[in-house]
């Protein structure tokens, strides 16, 4: 090992090597050994291991190994900052390129950390840097995060803080509670959710400030003849054109799909807002939509309606997540991975064995692949593929949804007569047509 540098691309070029050589013959048990001898060695190079997880779970269905590893990242993180703030009395530095880029993150990053200041897990708000040149996905939701994190904007302050961040690190798109509740927050989210109800802490940590009101409200009126009494929808499916990552791929859809979705939405009596951004697919014009795609308008703009909408209605997108935490009911089509929050009424995208034909249950994508997911290429190697739904289906799921709504709740988890380690993860309402995923045949 001399012949590396410290932290050189040749050293971590030579870990992901080793992985590699250990996946290929079946020696997976080998990976964690190999990573805590390596960062034993060179503690700072800690994000290596977060990149052998990263790398797992796109590219194989090693999700359980990938979990282990993602422990003893978040492990390595907790010793060094434990040392660093008994040393020198350090704050907990969050990773800005992770939860400001896209609103998704930032909402559900957020409302992590919320609950985990609220349990005392964290008695300091972690401090986020902002650069001037930062990509912000919503900056107007910049306020919103104040709870979680002591924003830090002055550029002096930013240079001296610098060079401390990486002996202070928390990762907020892994946030830790326990050796059993930890992970990406959108998992984490639904297995910290017993132990926040349990203690009484909102489960929906959102509500519209003053200031986004002001904003909005007079903005919408005068362009749109929008009164806040209206009873308005807000759509958004995922498009390619803003976050493009191969893994994203499947859950990609074309917005056609959902036209005759939207029209019965209008004819129910419904305004149909639709948000994201001008690289989308074009709608041709209909009474009763109002497609902000390609309008200029300020942040507060999406995040007022977001949580004053009578329902989201979409992908499990961004804009989900903001709707989410704001309490706002949620209506999902094709997820993957597999879950439902409180609140939410969710189409299970559809998986079948290509040989076969048969249509896959949750406990055998489950036993497959475990359940955390979503990147193409694992499904792809166990003969898995997706089966999309056509624009029929999507009208008929939406009468389904929208017959639902009065069942949601956002305290109270739906149970289902499934094993406990699957049915954790749907806590909300399944369309009609998904209940069947969870049957199990074995």
């Amino acid at each position: 090992m001399s012949s590396f540098n410290y932290y050189s691309d040749d050293w971590r070029t030579w870990v992901f090597k080793q992985v590699d050589f250990f996946i290929k013959n079946n020696q997976c048990d080998r990976i964690i050994d190999l990573l805590k001898k390596e960062i034993d060695q060179r503690p700072l190079g800690v994000e290596t291991i977060l990149h052998v997880y990263h790398s797992l779970m796109i590219h194989t269905g090693e999700t359980y190994l990938a979990k282990k590893i993602l422990r003893l990242y978040l492990s390595y993180n907790r010793s060094i900052a434990l040392a660093s703030q008994a040393t020198f009395e350090l704050p907990q530095f969050a990773n800005s390129l992770t939860v400001l880029g896209r609103l998704g993150e930032a909402a559900d990053q957020t409302a992590s950390i919320i609950y985990l200041r609220r349990l005392k897990i964290l008695k300091n708000k972690l401090v986020l840097c902002v650069l001037p040149e930062a990509n912000i996905a919503n900056s107007a939701f910049l306020p919103y995060m104040s709870e979680a994190f002591e924003i830090v904007t002055d550029i002096e302050n930013i240079m001296e803080l610098r060079s401390v961040m990486p002996l202070a690190p928390y990762d907020s798109m892994y946030p830790y509670y326990s050796e059993e509740i930890f992970g990406h927050n959108n998992t984490f989210l639904k297995d910290i959710f017993p132990v926040v109800r349990k203690n009484r802490i909102p489960i929906k940590p959102f509500s519209l400030k003053d200031d986004t009101v002001k904003i909005a409200e007079p903005l919408l009126k005068r362009r749109f003849n929008f009164r806040s009494d209206d009873k308005f929808v807000v759509v958004h499916v995922r498009e390619e054109g803003y976050f493009d990552r191969p893994h994203h791929a499947l859950r990609n859809r074309s917005i056609s799909s959902y036209v005759p979705a939207i029209k019965w939405l209008i004819a129910e009596g419904f305004k149909v807002f639709r948000i994201g951004n001008p690289k989308m697919s074009e709608l041709d014009k209909m009474t009763g939509l109002i497609d902000l795609t390609r309008e200029a308008l300020p942040g507060e703009v999406d995040i007022y309606l977001l949580a004053k909408a009578n329902f989201y209605f979409g992908s499990s997108s961004g804009p989900f997540s903001l709707a989410d935490q704001f309490g706002t009911p949620t209506l999902i089509f094709e997820e993957l991975p597999y879950s439902a929050r409180t609140n939410s009424i969710v189409h299970l995208m559809k998986i079948i064995d290509q040989k076969s034909g048969k249509l896959q249950t949750v406990s055998e994508i489950y036993r497959l692949l475990g359940l955390d997911s979503n990147a193409p290429r694992p499904f792809l190697e166990k003969g898995l593929t997706q089966v999309p739904l056509t624009a029929n289906e999507i009208l008929k799921i939406t009468k389904d949804m929208v017959r639902k709504l009065p069942k949601l709740s956002k305290e109270i988890p739906k149970t289902y007569p499934v094993a406990n380690e699957v049915g954790k993860r749907f806590l909300g309402e399944l369309d009609d047509s998904s209940l069947e995923l969870l049957l199990d045949e074995s």
